[in-house]
Formats: C-alpha cells, sequence, structure tokens
C-alpha cells in the first residue's frame, strides 16, 4: 500500500520543534551546542506474547530485576566511555516488551545513572506500561523513579478486539489505567491504537481515541495493524487474506481520526501521532530529525556519531548479552558471541536520506539544504530532482520557507512519496 500508517522508530532523538517542551542546550567553551543525545532502554520481557506482536521481547515468569539492572548499567558505563566528547542527554524512553512489569527501584537506578553519564537534567523520561497490572502503587513507584511520561499501550476499548490481538487486559482496565495515571500525578500521558482490524467501523476507532482524550490522554499514536508473517496473526492472514480490513477502509479510518482529533483540539504532527500543544514525544521527534541515541539491552539498536557514524544492534539473548563482560573492545566488532550483534558503518549519503525519509513524517517537513550541508552530500541529484517536481506538480510536496512538507491532504500516501524522493 502507498499510505504511511506503520509504526516508524527509526534512529534519532529529540530537536527543538514548534510547540514542543525544551531546554536551552549547554554551550561548549567555543559556544558550539553539545549534540543532543536521546537514551532508549530495551525491556526484553512480558508476561505473555500478543498474537500479532515481532518486536524483541519474549514471556518470563520471574522477571530478574536486579539482574537486568546491573547488566544495562555495564553497557552504560562501556559506550559513556566510548562517546568523544561531551553531549547532553535529552530524553530517554524505557520500552519492550511490557517495561512496567520492572521494580521501579531498579527503573530509578537505571535512570539515575543515564543523567548522570549524559550531563541529563529535567529530561522527558518515558515508560510504555501494559494496562493489566498497573496498580496505584506501581504507579507512584515509577513516578518517584524519575519517570515523568507514560505510554500505555491501550490498542482498543472494545474486549473482542484485544482478544483477537491476543492482549492480556480488558477494555474497564484500560480505562482506568488512563484515570489512574493521570490522577497519580503523570502530565504526560499517551496511548496507543490500533485500527485496520478485520470488520472495524471507523466509527469505533473515533469513538476510541476521543474516549482516550476525554479520561487525559495529552498524546495519541494511531498505527494501522501490521500483519507480519512470523507472527500468529500474520499467519492468519496468509490462510485468509480476504477477511483483512481493506485499503479504503484503513483511509477512510485515517481521515476520521484526524478530523476528530483536531476538534479534540490534538494537533496532528506526526503522519501516526497527535498531541496537545507542547506535548509532542520528544525522543521520537528526535527519531525523525535523525538525533543521535544510545540503545541499551537486550535487542537494543543505538546510532552514535563520533569520527563516523556507527549503527549497531545488541544481542537479543538475555543469557548471552548478561554473560558477556562489557569492554571498550566489544563496542568496535560485532558477532554471534558479543553482547552486538550488528554492527554499521553509514556513509553520509546513507545519513541523508534517512534524514530525507523520517523528516518527511513531521508537520513541519525538513530543511533539505541544510542536512545537505550539515552531512557534505549534494541534496537535489538528478533522480531526486526528478521525483521532487513530480511531487510538487501533483501536490504532494511543498515548500513552506525552507522546509520542504508533505501537505496535510497528501500524508495518507506519505510512504509512496517518501519512497520515490529519498
Amino acid at each position: 500500500m502507498g499510505h504511511v500508517l506503520s509504526k516508524a522508530i527509526p534512529s534519532g532523538q529529540q530537536a527543538e520543534t514548534q510547540g514542543q517542551q525544551s531546554t536551552r542546550r549547554p554551550e561548549l567553551a567555543s559556544g558550539e551546542r553539545t549534540p543532543p543525545t536521546g537514551v532508549y532502554v530495551h525491556f526484553p520481557w512480558c508476561t505473555r506474547k500478543c498474537l500479532y506482536c515481532d518486536f524483541a521481547s519474549s514471556p518470563m515468569r520471574q522477571v530478574p530485576h536486579q539482574d537486568f539492572a546491573e547488566a544495562v548499567l555495564a553497557e552504560l558505563q562501556a559506550r559513556a566511555r566510548s562517546l568523544q566528547g561531551p553531549r547532553e542527554l535529552s530524553s530517554v524512553y524505557i520500552g519492550g516488551g511490557t517495561p512496567s512489569l520492572w521494580d521501579p527501584l531498579a527503573v530509578g537506578s537505571v535512570l539515575s545513572a543515564v543523567k548522570a553519564a549524559l550531563n541529563g537534567r529535567a529530561v522527558e523520561a518515558t515508560l510504555e506500561c501494559n494496562p493489566s497490572g498497573l496498580t496505584q502503587t506501581r504507579l507512584e513507584g515509577l513516578l518517584a523513579s524519575g519517570i515523568n511520561r507514560l505510554s500505555i499501550g491501550v490498542q482498543s476499548l472494545r474486549g473482542d478486539r484485544l482478544r483477537w490481538l491476543g492482549r492480556t487486559h480488558g477494555p474497564r482496565e484500560a480505562a482506568q489505567a488512563v484515570q489512574l495515571a493521570v490522577r497519580v500525578g503523570f502530565h504526560h500521558v499517551s496511548a496507543d491504537l490500533l485500527f485496520g482490524l478485520p470488520g472495524q467501523p471507523v466509527c469505533e476507532v473515533v469513538a476510541d481515541a476521543r474516549c482516550l482524550v476525554d479520561l487525559g490522554v495529552d498524546h495519541l499514536s494511531a498505527y494501522e495493524l501490521t500483519l507480519e508473517k512470523t507472527t500468529p496473526l500474520g499467519r492468519w492472514a496468509k490462510r485468509a487474506p480476504h477477511e483483512t480490513a481493506g485499503e479504503n477502509a484503513v483511509l477512510r479510518t485515517y481521515a476520521a481520526l484526524e478530523r476528530a482529533m483536531k476538534e479534540a483540539g490534538l494537533e496532528h504532527y506526526e503522519v501516526s501521532n497527535y498531541a496537545r500543544p507542547g506535548c509532542r514525544s520528544i525522543h521520537n521527534v528526535g527519531y525523525w530529525r535523525g538525533q543521535d541515541y544510545v540503545g541499551l539491552g537486550p535487542g537494543a539498536c543505538g546510532t552514535l556519531s563520533c569520527e563516523s557514524t556507527v549503527r549497531y544492534r545488541n544481542t537479543a539473548s538475555w543469557e548471552v548479552y548478561r554473560s558477556t563482560g562489557w569492554r571498550s573492545s566489544d563496542l568496535a566488532r560485532a558477532g554471534p558471541d558479543l553482547p552486538q550483534v550488528e554492527r554499521e558503518v553509514l556513509d553520509p549519503e546513507c545519513r541523508f536520506r534517512e534524514r530525507l525519509m523520517l523528516g518527511l513524517r513531521l508537520k513541519e517537513g525538513i530543511d533539505v539544504s541544510a542536512a545537505a550541508t550539515e552531512l557534505g552530500v549534494v541534496a537535489w541529484t538528478p533522480e531526486r530532482r526528478a521525483a521532487l517536481e513530480r511531487w510538487l506538480a501533483r501536490g504532494g510536496l511543498c515548500w513552506q520557507g525552507r522546509q520542504l512538507c508533505i501537505p496535510h491532504n497528501s500524508w495518507r500516501i506519505a510512504d509512496a512519496i517518501i519512497a520515490d524522493v529519498a
């Protein structure tokens, strides 16, 4: 399909954008600003694997809370030594898996160490939650640990949909989790919704989104359900493709959801994300701006620019991750017997294409010339120039000053536009 409705978590961290929380970056002696760097911590366990999930996670009866924290701290120490020059921490995001299963005291110890290692102050610190088991005591502990933003995996407020997806919570638990998070004192609460489920009417998704806003969320991520081949639902879709949601239904839902969230006062700031003014996800905006980020934990990815730009992926095996000592030499290698299983040096042209692809997902688009100058590449090769002219003529792209943007009425085909131009 040519529309953009997938969950994109690419590579990077925060940027200071209009209408978004930000703090002034500290300056070096020369007056140059320190590079902002985000941190992503991957919690690899959940109580039960959802039927559509292909993330690096696995069910775990008993979480090794402190052992996991100590292993992450060991990786943080090794990576902090490898970073060249001072950096400023922009955001922390703990995802998974189900990080709300992690002991808040262990969460706090890791969060404190991350802030100390990367000159962190009052930064956005997000933790993903499953509504199941999200008690007041657990939420109060997370708030005390330094977490100041929650991302709650609601996915739907309909019991039959949740059961079909293999979720462990029901509609009442989801609504109560949002209300409780707001009441405990989290000023920033985000919710995830899935749409494009078989037979799902447009009005259902819109009603769920409006209900979540009324309950107190200030940020909504709405993604089309993607059925990966390796998942149980992916195998079902292969056997019964006629029962999956059609493209027209998905696009109608997307358009209706955008109208409803605008009426509710939420800005559609990225193709799949809505936020009240000042409540954008700083961490995810960093990904779309191409900012550096440190990935910590089994299965985590990171992208760091020092003398060159390196992208790495950690082993997804908890046993390998915890048993291999983190040494500086490990950070320059990759292999099945090392904590890193992948390591790739990104050339400037690759980084520019990614910057273009991700920047065009944002409402304000991207300053293409500035990105090309920063990376030392030619912005408009003959191929990119031809694609640019085609989409400008069709109205799929437009200029807003120096920024190249996809107009809102073309966001539903953003995937096709981005693939052609980048």
